[in-house]
């Protein structure tokens, strides 16, 4: 067991006592800190989930390191505030999918509330949907923006939050670098 960052305490006593953060959330994480389990915490709170070309995705947990509904919040927020800044007085709107993975269907229901919240129209697919239908609907709909929520290829315990722009594509710079800006700003989860 390695000694804890005082950087990685901040975070891990937060996470475990904001009312940002659910009852399990907080359990999950006050659990590690009462069994001291310094290399646990340190995977969880060492970093930022990094959100690069395309989005982001990560192994589910509680963390700003892993992926879950609190940095799907977070990284669709950013995503809302960049669409107002770069469609100014534009009605927008925003496709979204999900696949079979754990958490996807919640995390795509999270995800659309959050769009609701700024006032973005959100087009939710009832069913697990594969990204061509995502970027099919983008178009069609005369989306903004997509968000896809699945991790692919990637092992089980994991999951993504993944970003298609107006044409359909997944999203390319300059647009990712401009939304991973804002997603590192976001200092509180309260915001």
């Amino acid at each position: 067991m390695s000694e804890l960052s005082l950087d990685i305490q901040k975070k891990a006593d937060y996470w475990a006592s904001s009312t940002a953060f659910d009852a399990k959330t907080k359990a999950e994480i006050k659990a590690l800190i009462e069994s001291q389990d310094s290399d646990a915490l340190a995977d969880r709170f060492y970093k930022n989930l990094s959100f690069g070309t395309g989005g982001m995705r990560g192994v589910m947990g509680a963390g700003t390191a892993f992926m879950n509904s609190y940095n799907i919040k977070k990284a669709t927020a950013s995503l809302a505030l960049y669409l107002k800044e770069t469609f100014p007085g534009k009605a927008l709107s925003v496709a979204l999918a999900f696949d079979s993975r754990t958490n996807s269907e919640a995390y795509a229901k999270t995800a659309a509330s959050v769009l609701a919240a700024y006032g973005l129209k959100a087009y939710l697919c009832e069913q697990m949907r594969p990204v061509p239908m995502l970027s099919f609907m983008t178009r069609e709909f005369s989306c903004q923006a997509g968000i896809c929520i699945t991790a692919s290829h990637n092992p089980p315990e994991y999951n993504g939050f993944k970003v298609y722009w107006q044409s359909g594509g997944q999203l390319v710079p300059p647009h990712d670098k401009k939304i991973a800006d804002i997603y590192e700003r976001i200092s509180s989860y309260e915001e």
